[in-house]
């Protein structure tokens, strides 16, 4: 009769299961496939917008900023008045739109005149008529004329022959000044060159539109849309207004439906699993059932190896307060191995901390995770413990004891905070070469530098700096083989170290247009036996500071002096200053005297890591700052007389 009982209910347990799961396997698709469609919706609306962005940053940024440089020139504010020959034979000849990539180039005097004005065929580079109705729509613009010491136009605009990109600027003097005599247009079509331009920057498959009447309604300047789908592709629109709010280019970008085929793999791994999942419930719900017995006595068993196998601590505390089971990883934890339950119970209740859990869980709470640092009897060591502490109810109602689980996190709170450590201190020690390089070739990617001289200057300076992250990468390597001293490794050289200030001072002059630098240098050749890259992180952290302590700009002045068989250098800044107890504590790891959420941002690691640095050449760096007088920063390096 029983064995009869256990089939039936096996029966109608399987068939519960069966009905679950194909509702889930339904209801799944619908839902997990959904949400990809989502993901999916959202990732080419992000795409399109990416491309407007790109599209704005080809008007504003790249042609904008050049036709700034041109029209905000003293030689162009004398040309558009006396109209010199000598300017346009020196810049607008043929090559000069040629290499600006300009369509056209336009000066009008501040009446309306056109003063000069040349447009180019960039594929055949031959000379080509001024188009018409350019010329129209910059005459006949009111809002361009009379033209205003404010004025700055980015955008599109469309003709019969297409869109082009235009960027209109008033005629200023150099410093900026008026009154405006004028306005300089550059242009450039918005052809398939820029179209592929525009593909490669945002590396998505776009491509241009025709431009036909169907224009949807567009509040603002742009408007995106998915208009299409199938199995392999997803293709999204984007419609961009021109200067005037009136319809400008279109455009389509086509993306692989990566995420929706992860999505259809995913719902059928997850029916697939479900469904196996589903089956092995039963098989072992049907073991449970009819071997019910053995499964018990095996349980009990396992229990019984787990418990006293287990690396967390466990002890079952009755609701007297005695201890009733403790396992040996317990026993451990608490100062006691091997030891009896009077011992074990005496040690569990000497925990004050953990007392409190234990009465806690006896009112029926259950408490944790709670971490203490326990005092370890009969060792004299100190633990970090983290507990969970559960009521037994046997009953179902009141608690008839507890439960405590112990934790032990000595080593990995010790884990966690070298690894804080290591990982801010590598943050910090690439931030500044990073951000230099990153500097420097945003430089040269808008081609501002003046001669081929100052290029190969900014060249040089981002090969510098990658040396200096390689530098730093293979420290980090020799830092996985060395011992726990934390040794820092030097490769030194004998060289002078003026030319390597004059480089670090000279990239922060470029990064800086607020504060002017000063620097002081012996006459007589020095040298130092060094090395060339830790040094130079060094005075890169010192300039750093002196940058970012001093926002509001002053002199930052950098000196190289001779004292007695040591070199010192210092930086001084014009900032804040730091308060005493602030100048005693600066090279303490993570130390900041500003904790504020205005204040500079920083991990507080950079004068330790230079402290460690200076310390390791046999030198000494220390600070002299008082509050609203500045702060200045020396360090010393054993010196030797220069090589002859």
């Amino acid at each position: 009769m029983k064995r009869i009982f256990q089939k039936k209910l096996l029966l109608v347990v399987l068939a519960v299961l069966i009905v679950l799961n194909g509702v889930v396997v339904s209801g799944s698709h619908l839902i997990i496939l959904d949400r990809f469609l989502q993901l999916e919706q959202q990732g080419v609306e992000k795409n399109l917008l990416r491309v407007a962005n790109a599209v704005q940053d080809a008007a504003e940024v790249h042609l904008g900023v050049l036709c700034r440089d041109w029209s905000v020139w003293d030689d162009t504010y004398a040309y558009i008045q006396d109209h010199n020959q000598a300017y346009v034979k020196s810049n607008l000849v043929d090559d000069t739109l040629i290499d600006l990539s300009l369509n056209a180039i336009l000066y009008f005097n501040d009446q309306g005149e056109l003063v000069f004005g040349k447009a180019m065929d960039l594929d055949e580079e031959v000379l080509a008529p001024l188009p018409a109705e350019l010329l129209d729509y910059l005459t006949q613009h009111d809002r361009l004329w009379p033209p205003r010491q404010t004025l700055a136009l980015d955008g599109l605009v469309r003709f019969s022959q297409g869109p082009m990109l235009l960027s209109i600027r008033p005629i200023l003097t150099s410093e900026g000044e008026g009154p405006a005599r004028g306005l300089l247009v550059m242009a450039r079509w918005f052809d398939h060159d820029v179209v592929a331009d525009l593909a490669t920057r945002t590396a998505l498959t776009l491509s241009s539109q025709p431009f036909d009447d169907v224009w949807p309604e567009i509040q603002r300047d742009i408007y995106l849309q998915v208009t299409s789908r199938d199995e392999q592709n997803v293709r999204g629109e984007i419609f961009i207004n021109d200067l005037d709010g009136n319809p400008g280019v279109r455009l389509a970008i086509t993306m692989n439906r990566d995420v929706y085929q992860q999505g259809r793999d995913t719902v059928t791994l997850f029916q697939i699993g479900f469904f196996a999942v589903s089956l092995i419930f039963g098989v072992v719900l049907y073991i449970l059932i009819v071997l019910g017995r053995q499964r018990r006595f095996l349980a009990e068993r396992q229990f019984s190896q787990a418990f006293e196998h287990a690396t967390d601590g466990l002890l079952v505390i009755n609701d007297s307060r005695r201890l009733t089971l403790i396992n040996p990883a317990a026993q451990q934890m608490l100062g006691c191995p091997k030891c009896d339950l009077f011992q074990g119970e005496q040690a569990c209740l000497s925990q004050s901390a953990l007392t409190a859990l234990i009465d806690a869980g006896l009112k029926g709470d259950t408490v944790g995770p709670t971490e203490f640092t326990a005092a370890v009897p009969f060792q004299g060591t100190l633990q970090e413990l983290r507990a969970y502490v559960a009521p037994l109810k046997p009953d179902g109602e009141n608690p008839h004891g507890v439960i405590v689980t112990l934790q032990d996190m000595t080593q990995v709170k010790a884990l966690e905070h070298l690894k804080d450590e290591f990982i801010a201190a590598v943050a910090h020690e690439m931030n500044t070469p990073l951000s230099i390089v990153s500097g420097y070739a945003d430089l040269l990617v808008n081609r501002e530098y003046e001669s081929e001289g100052e290029f190969r200057e900014f060249v040089g300076l981002i090969q510098e700096k990658a040396q200096t992250l390689e530098k730093i990468v293979n420290d980090l390597l020799q830092l996985n083989k060395a011992n726990a001293d934390r040794k820092v490794f030097l490769e030194k050289e004998t060289y002078d170290p003026c030319e390597n200030i004059r480089q670090i001072v000279d990239s922060f002059r470029v990064e800086t247009q607020r504060h002017q630098f000063v620097v002081s240098l012996p006459q007589a050749p020095v040298a130092i036996t060094a090395d060339r890259h830790r040094v130079g992180q060094v005075l890169d952290n010192l300039l750093s500071n002196a940058v970012k302590y001093s926002p509001d700009g002053g002199v930052v002045t950098v000196s190289l002096e001779r004292d007695d068989a040591d070199l010192k250098f210092c930086v001084t800044d014009q900032g804040g200053g730091m308060a005493a107890v602030q100048v005693a504590r600066a090279f303490e790891k993570f130390y900041r005297a500003d904790n504020s959420e205005t204040a500079v941002r920083g991990m507080g690691l950079g004068l330790n890591i230079a402290k460690e640095i200076v310390e390791a050449h046999g030198g000494r760096i220390w600070l002299e700052s008082t509050p609203g007088s500045g702060t200045r920063a020396c360090f010393t390096l054993p010196c030797i007389d220069p090589p002859r």
